[in-house]
């Protein structure tokens, strides 16, 4: 199949599980409900859109600062703005091709900067490790500090297990049983099934996920690495609780409730749509309700918050393809040492 063809395959096919999603999670409700989900969204307050934006802004310039640290030690020192570029240029590309936008900055950055590409993907890898054991480290701590809300979610969402009023003490057992579920289904994995191809996928990615993680721990200034993660996910949070804002209805949820959001909708912001179409608003609608949420703003706050970050990633992300051109206007070796 010719590539232009294959990527259009590509978008029509994440795109379609996305709208998927999204009918699942609006299918319950009648032309009236949803006409009142609509006039929420119009209704929203918009200039949060301003202090969203800067923050924004803010958490991908500590991104790039951080992708900095792990490209500094291949003797490259590429510009700031460039990195920052990058990345956006990736979130841009992953909003039509799922994923496909860690090699596009990849590439991005590669060619105004003068660095081998297969050196980039090594440091990207090295980054989105962290960032993957940041979330699973986040996710465990907003269940096990809300066991009584988010616990219910968690372990009833994926573990289907009903009938039992939330805050008794079956939450930690069942934390328990799932560490040592987790735990035989892994050597299971292992002692039957390590000859099948998704089992040799897997462990690639465990080996990739602990070889990155090494690398930052082994690299100069790794504290910095870590200061500038704890910071971008402090920024995230603030925008998610700024965001919830923007709907009368949610303004007293506090930062339990911004936590949660933040920790389950980064998990469908990583499912294979664009920009996590689908799975992000209906697991953000899912979470809202525990808090005391109606369903209706429930889904209006899913929607704005996901509009909200795509929205500004798609403009961003235009603005800075179209500068990078112009403040790069010939393609330069960085400085070597």
């Amino acid at each position: 199949m010719p590539r232009p063809l294959q990527t259009i395959f590509k978008f029509v096919f994440f795109l379609a599980i996305g709208l998927f999603f999204v009918w699942l999670s609006i299918k319950d409700f009648d032309a009236r409900q949803r006409a009142e989900i609509l006039s929420y969204i119009a209704s929203a307050n918009y200039w949060l859109i301003v202090p969203i934006s800067v923050l924004l802004v803010i958490s991908n310039v500590l991104r790039a600062a951080r992708w900095r640290l792990l490209i500094r030690p291949l003797h490259y020192h590429p510009r700031l703005f460039n990195v920052f570029a990058a990345v956006m240029i990736g979130y841009l590309t992953n909003l039509a091709i799922p994923r496909a936008g860690e090699i596009s900055r990849c590439g991005v950055l590669a060619r105004y900067e003068k660095i081998p590409v297969d050196k980039l993907i090594g440091t990207m890898i090295a980054e989105r490790a962290v960032d993957v054991l940041t979330l699973v480290v986040l996710l465990l701590f907003s269940v096990i500090i809300q066991l009584d809300i988010v616990g219910d979610f968690f372990f009833h969402q994926f573990l289907r297990r009903q009938g039992t009023a939330a805050g008794k003490p079956y939450h930690l057992w069942v934390l328990v049983a799932a560490v040592i579920l987790l735990a035989a289904g892994v050597w299971v994995m292992i002692r039957y099934f390590s000859h099948l191809r998704v089992y040799r996928k897997i462990r690639i990615a465990v080996i990739r996920i602990g070889r990155g993680f090494r690398t930052v721990l082994h690299m100069r200034g790794n504290i910095w690495f870590f200061v500038y993660t704890l910071l971008m996910w402090a920024v995230y949070l603030l925008m998610v609780k700024i965001g919830f804002y923007g709907l009368v209805e949610t303004q007293q949820l506090g930062a339990k409730a911004a936590l949660a959001v933040l920790t389950f909708g980064s998990v469908g912001m990583l499912m294979p749509t664009q920009g996590g179409i689908g799975p992000y608003q209906l697991i953000v609608e899912k979470i809202l309700t525990l808090f005391s949420v109606p369903v209706k703003i429930s889904v209006a706050m899913s929607w704005l918050l996901w509009i909200a970050q795509m929205g500004l990633y798609l403009v961003i992300g235009f603005i800075v393809l179209l500068i990078l051109p112009i403040i790069n206007p010939t393609r330069h070796d960085s400085a070597k040492v």
